[in-house]
């Protein structure tokens, strides 16, 4: 598994190409905003695609760790992040398998992150309480999570032309940040990834190293810029 892993992630675009692509969603994401910002209902099909571009800027324009905590992520949390005007949010671990342990885990979000989520804020919604609201839902009891791994599928299809849609998920985005880098100080990083991450170094080493690491926020934010370089700006 880990073999493919690794084959899967040499497989994926460039890093330039996912960055222009991020820039892409980017200028989609202000369009439908402009458009539809203080609206009372919007298709359907433009708040999937607004879930879509704010799914991707988490997975490839931040350090995000587990998909669950954001496809759980309370609206409110978001709000008061962006109210306060602080640049982290602090993840829901009351369902977090490893919770007890690890204790509250904070994500760097970047400032093109923040605008974009301003937007996705400011597009109707119909009160379900999650930040990444489901465009079909017909009431607040109607509630199905939005799909990181779906979602980050539709933006490959979207944006990255040629690219094969499957291999683009949130596991292995986060096994790019435990492999992609030199092996000078392995040992530490796998330790502030784990810690991040809510795992084990153990743990990480069995099922999210492929073949080298790099660290993160200030680890999410060190080591984002470490893989990644800069995130993208907004436009």
């Amino acid at each position: 598994k880990l073999r493919r892993d690794g084959e899967a992630i040499e497989a994926l675009p460039a890093l330039q190409v996912l960055k222009d692509a991020v820039h892409e969603a980017l200028l989609d994401m202000a369009w439908i905003h402009a458009r539809y910002h203080g609206a009372v209902r919007m298709p359907w099909q433009l708040h999937h695609a607004a879930n879509c571009i704010a799914f991707s800027c988490v997975y490839l324009n931040q350090f995000a760790g587990r998909c669950g905590e954001w496809e759980k992520m309370p609206r409110q949390r978001v709000e008061e992040m962006l109210s306060a005007g602080k640049d982290m949010v602090v993840m829901d671990l009351e369902d977090h398998k490893t919770g007890d342990r690890f204790g509250e885990l904070g994500r760097y979000v970047p400032p093109a992150n923040q605008s974009v989520f301003r937007r996705l804020l400011d597009l109707p919604h119909i009160g379900t309480g999650l930040f990444f609201e489901p465009p079909q839902a017909k009431d607040a009891k109607t509630l199905s999570r939005v799909s990181a791994n779906k979602m980050l599928k539709k933006f490959a299809a979207a944006y990255l032309p040629g690219c094969d849609a499957s291999v683009l998920g949130p596991n292995l985005i986060r096994k790019i940040f435990q492999t992609d880098g030199s092996q000078a100080d392995l040992e530490r990083v796998q330790e502030l990834l784990a810690s991040l991450d809510a795992h084990s170094v153990a743990v990480a080493k069995t099922n999210y190293t492929v073949t080298k690491a790099k660290r993160d926020r200030q680890v999410c934010q060190e080591s984002y810029k470490l893989i990644f370089g800069n995130p993208v700006q907004w436009p």
